[in-house]
């Protein structure tokens, strides 16, 4: 070859490559891309982000055409090498550029691109939009004839469809925002509370009511001076009030109710008490949410199937399992553990596991056991003595009270790592 003509094939080559280059990353880069990502930027970026969407909904028409050019690209790049090998090197420079290209393709084309895209994405997506659209239309002819044929050998395999994206579960959600945590996207409490909001879908009422043994009410026969000292003592803003049996609920009475009557001479409790709001225990949180906000209660009783009161739900219960737990001036002193030296936490054995897991950040097991106390009867088959001790799943927990067969206190330390776990 003349020293012009070689120069120019040599200019084609490298331009071949860095073209077989462009559809590689382009290909990497375009199916790397998430649809929460693509998302954001169609509100950064309207147009473009309307423009990758598009592409990407049809994902064999992309594919098509990434590798129809990438092909024609490479043979092209191929043919050109293997002509300036043959006009050096003979017969033999079909192997010799055939040896050469396989490597530079490899190396150039495929490796290094890719790895690139894969790295940068969006980056790379961002610069290859109109380009690729460019190639959409210029090679539709042969990419409709192709896809053809490919949608034919998809539907023999069984593949039907060609969405780009299956639809995000729960699940995939929930990774995320553990994710997001570990990264350091968002604070942990963040995280905690997004993790909260799908709980509510998971838990029943009965998982977050207080039980009926652990309720303050109200007698309806009680006097003003009783009712006052219950209702000093306890904090609370909503008491039930019910006749002589807990079952016969006939309402509730609002604090700010009570003390604005009760200097009223002709004052009976029944007049001011609100209407009571009965809720089986199988009713699902967030739908128990939703109701509250519909019927504008805070309160309501959970019945049993038999309509025995099993305890109550309200609406800060509720939003305490987003949150985590509510204080307010009259709970400081009130908090539901105590770290000890030692490392070891002391806690009330009616609190329920869910709140033990988080608060303390462990991982005691939940399932059928709504609170510490239940999950170390049912671990031990007898109610404990006091100094009694047991290991759950590496916890090591002292029973330190325990009173009218019911135990209070308890005494929660991670054991070592090696420490055998011997159960009393």
């Amino acid at each position: 070859m003349e020293g012009i003509q070689s120069l120019y094939m040599y200019l084609l080559i490298v331009f071949f490559l860095i073209c077989s280059g462009f559809f590689s990353g382009s290909e990497t880069a375009f199916l790397s891309l998430s649809k929460l990502r693509v998302k954001q930027l169609g509100k950064d970026k309207p147009n473009i982000g309307k423009g990758i969407e598009k592409i990407l909904k049809e994902p064999d028409q992309l594919i098509g055409t990434l590798l129809v050019g990438n092909n024609i690209v490479n043979i092209a790049a191929t043919a050109a090498a293997t002509a300036i090998a043959i006009s050096i090197f003979g017969k033999e420079g079909i192997f010799i550029a055939t040896v050469c290209m396989t490597l530079i393709l490899l190396i150039f084309s495929e490796i290094t691109p890719k790895t690139y895209a894969a790295y940068n994405a969006m980056k790379f997506s961002l610069v290859a939009i109109y380009p690729v659209r460019f190639f959409i239309v210029l090679f539709h002819p042969i990419v409709w004839v192709t896809s053809r044929i490919s949608h034919f050998l998809l539907l023999i395999m069984g593949q039907k469809g060609k969405s780009r994206w299956s639809p995000i579960t729960e699940e995939e959600i929930e990774t995320l925002i553990e994710v997001g945590e570990e990264e350091g996207a968002f604070e942990p409490r963040k995280g905690r509370m997004l993790a909260g909001i799908f709980d509510l879908t998971d838990l029943t009422v009965e998982d977050l009511m207080v039980p009926v043994n652990d309720i303050v009410s109200i007698e309806v026969s009680m006097g003003l001076d009783e009712i006052e000292r219950v209702i000093t003592e306890n904090e609370f803003s909503r008491y039930p009030v019910y006749e002589k049996d807990i079952n016969n609920i006939l309402g509730y009475l609002h604090v700010k109710d009570f003390f604005k009557g009760k200097n009223r001479p002709d004052l009976a409790i029944k007049d001011i008490i609100r209407q009571p709001l009965f809720i089986p225990e199988t009713k699902v949180v967030y739908v128990q949410l939703l109701d509250f906000q519909k019927e504008r209660a805070h309160m309501a009783f959970v019945v049993d199937e038999y309509g025995n009161i099993r305890g109550i739900v309200t609406m800060e219960d509720i939003i305490e399992e987003i949150t985590g737990e509510i204080y307010d001036e009259s709970d400081l002193i009130k908090s539901p553990y105590v770290l000890q030296k030692d490392g070891s936490i002391l806690i009330e054995s009616d609190i329920k596991i869910r709140d033990v897991n988080r608060l303390l950040t462990i991982s005691l097991p939940e399932e059928d056991n709504p609170t510490l106390g239940a999950l170390i009867l049912k671990e031990m088959g007898r109610i404990p003595e006091e100094g009694e001790e047991l290991t759950i799943d590496r916890y090591r927990i002292k029973i330190c009270t325990v009173e009218d067969r019911s135990i209070g206190r308890v005494r929660i330390k991670k054991e070592e790592t090696g420490v055998s776990e011997n159960e009393d």
